[in-house]
């Protein structure tokens, strides 16, 4: 195979392209580009990825055999200009296969060759070229799912047969990506959440063609058991049992899993062929979800005694629907459930501390947990103090050294060169040529996406030079107009099954980047411009969430209204207005205006970041605690005002209940050093 593309490309191909390139560079650049993001007929199925697996960053990586892993990649890789005839002498050899078992079996040769490709590129640090690898691997995969569904309707015998190799070769490669997203930097995982998903695609199919059930036997108890939990209503438990194919029941569970209305660790309970096959190590992977889980729960807000009482009356009779007043807070069972029963074994003590620290009576009954010594007290997490002492009138934050930004694992590269070069208009004039020749909605959100990743890495490489301020700025600008040239194509887009999955994939960009740019690891000098490019971040993450059909409010921020309202902090009026809301954007609109006014806090707000809670838990509970640091620093600031006028000396003290509750709700283990970059007047 390797012989005949090396004497076709050699023969035919060679001489025409040294000619092109030498008189268009540019074009053949932005041509080669421009490829990588037709999916083709991937795409025709319905795709909504509800939980990348970044988000279980800093947990165990579940062992997975050796012959698992693709061997070093050889020969013509992405990036190289030569790598799309490559793919076209592999599109000759298909067509010359006329039986369908052994043209899938090439397939999966192709397959196999394009996830080397992207573990090759990634260990090199070549991200972008490692993304258009796994968007191939998702294409390639993708044909095997439309082959498996055209011999299924013909009820051609050898559907069986194929679906049986596809199925054990695509659970060993999902099996692979999902370590590859495990032990990835956060713009890596992301590309890795693309292969990932066109095989859980095909896997689906291979499951309907073999005549299993929709919903397996295991979720479907889990569904039941839910249900009387009241985590979910007997209309979604409805809508599940009533489709027919899995692919379907698993887009509307990772609907429901991105808006905190299903649990993640259950998710992993549809993955059958991979369970079937490996066992041990889908069981460390459910772990791991289960642990993943159990951090979501931890930002929510924690029942009282009172409500828990509630909760514990309802069960006694859960025929009744639950009260408004207990609604919010029916997952606290489950959590303290899972963590009595979530297997420890795999996890270091410091990740099971991390558990006790939450839920240290229902821990200590699981047979897998090993408690510290004696010695060594577990903390109780703030939140729950409700009889901690008030923090003294400095910040609870220690004063901190001086650390250099962490920028890297967030960035993937600026492909090529930088701002300041005598080459760099070339590149952008690439750039624009190849948005000029697209046309359709999803490609040109992506070429903005990729110009997007582009500017902020050539930000963080010029950030820290002060001869180059100028470029480093005209550079975020020209950052900003790319995301919102991708927010705002994403908008005007009819949101057909190729938009929708750009969606999924500017969400999670647009989460990731806001970590860089909130935690200030590149918009240090110039606070005024980091409010405007973080705002359009915010804005990418609403209408991708909006396209998705994601609930206009977040379940964490419904459940919180209740309690601002209760303590005075938004009118009642105000509540049923958000509630009303018809869309992310239109919510992250109100909010901001009642922020701006001082009546809604920063810490809340934050809330609406629901893309990076998913993917990157770790950077929103940091970034959650560090904005109540900075409104526990503007409560004080206005104490200290009010406390001036003996007449305003009582909401001075209106305000003293607030700034304790909200310095006994801090969690300080959370913050890092770096997450005070760009922020030193909060570090003292």
């Amino acid at each position: 195979m390797v012989d005949l593309k090396k004497t076709f490309f050699a023969i035919l191909i060679l001489p025409a392209f040294l000619l092109g390139s030498f008189l268009f560079p540019q074009f053949t650049f932005a041509a080669q580009r421009s490829s990588y993001y037709d999916f083709g007929p991937y795409y025709n199925q319905p795709q909504v990825l509800g939980l990348y697996f970044s988000s279980l960053e800093d947990l165990p990586i579940p062992k997975i055999p050796d012959e698992f892993i693709p061997p070093k990649a050889t020969g013509i890789l992405p990036g190289s200009p030569f790598y799309i005839f490559e793919k076209g002498v592999e599109s000759i050899q298909l067509g010359f296969v006329f039986d369908p078992i052994k043209k899938e079996e090439l397939r999966l040769q192709f397959a196999q060759e394009r996830l080397s490709e992207a573990k090759t590129l990634t260990e090199e640090g070549k991200i972008e070229e490692a993304a258009q690898a796994m968007g191939d691997y998702s294409h390639t995969v993708g044909e095997m799912a439309q082959t498996l569904s055209k011999l299924t309707e013909k009820q051609d015998p050898q559907a069986q047969a194929l679906a049986e190799k596809i199925g054990q070769k695509l659970a060993t490669q999902s099996v692979f990506t999902q370590n590859a997203m495990l032990s990835s930097l956060p713009a890596s995982a992301e590309n890795w959440s693309t292969a990932l998903q066109a095989t859980t695609n095909v896997l689906d199919k291979v499951a309907e063609v073999q005549g299993a059930p929709s919903i397996p036997e295991e979720l479907s108890e889990s569904i039941q058991k839910l249900k009387k939990e009241g985590l979910i209503s007997d209309e979604e438990s409805n809508k599940l049992y009533s489709f027919k194919a899995r692919g379907e029941v698993r887009e509307e569970l990772n609907k429901l899993t991105s808006s905190g209305q299903f649990p993640i660790s259950e998710l992993a309970k549809l993955d059958t062929a991979i369970t079937e096959l490996y066992p041990e190590i889908q069981k460390q992977y459910t772990a791991n979800l289960q642990v993943a889980e159990l951090r979501n729960y931890q930002t929510l807000p924690q029942p009282s005694d009172k409500v828990l009482e509630e909760i514990g009356k309802w069960q006694q009779d859960p025929s009744q629907t639950p009260s408004n007043n207990i609604k919010p807070y029916l997952w606290y069972n489950r959590a303290e459930d899972l963590a009595r029963q979530v297997d420890l074994s795999n996890f270091s003590t410091q990740q099971s501390v991390e558990i006790a620290k939450f839920y240290p009576k229902t821990v200590a009954d699981n047979p897998t947990y090993s408690p510290l010594p004696s010695s060594t007290p577990i903390p109780s997490p703030a939140a729950d103090d409700q009889t901690a002492s008030p923090a003294p009138s400095a910040s609870p934050i220690p004063t901190p050294t001086p650390a250099p930004p962490l920028v890297e694992p967030y960035l993937g590269e600026s492909g090529g060169v930088l701002p300041g070069d005598p080459t760099y208009f070339i590149k952008r004039l690439g750039e624009q040529f190849a948005q000029a020749v697209t046309f359709d909605p999803a490609s040109k959100i992506r070429l903005s996406m990729q110009q997007a990743e582009r500017r902020l890495a050539e930000a963080a490489a010029l950030a820290n030079d002060p001869k180059k301020a100028t470029l480093y700025q005209s550079t975020i600008k020209d950052y900003q107009l790319a995301v919102k040239s991708a927010s705002d194509y994403l908008k005007n887009a009819d949101g057909n099954k190729e938009v929708r999955e750009a969606a999924r994939r500017l969400e999670s960009q647009a989460g990731r980047h806001e970590a860089v740019l909130e935690k200030g690891l590149l918009l240090n000098q110039d606070p005024k411009l980091a409010a405007e490019v973080i705002k359009v971040t915010e804005d990418a993450m609403d209408r991708s969430a909006d396209v998705l059909g994601k609930p206009a409010l977040p379940q964490v921020l419904a459940v919180r209204l209740g309690d601002l309202k209760a303590q005075g902090l938004i009118l009642s009026e105000e509540v049923d207005d958000l509630v009303r809301s018809n869309s992310r954007e239109n919510v992250r609109e109100k909010i901001r205006k009642l922020t701006k006014l001082g009546t809604f806090p920063s810490a809340d707000a934050k809330k609406l970041d629901e893309a990076q809670l998913q993917t990157s838990p770790t950077e929103y509970n940091q970034l959650t605690e560090v904005r109540k640091v900075e409104e526990l620093q503007n409560l004080r600031s206005v104490q200290t005002d009010l406390a001036q006028t003996p007449t305003l000396k009582n909401n001075a003290d209106v305000l003293s209940q607030r700034e304790k509750s909200l310095t006994q709700s801090i969690d300080t283990s959370l913050i890092k050093l770096e997450d005070l970059t760009g922020k030193s007047e909060q570090a003292c």
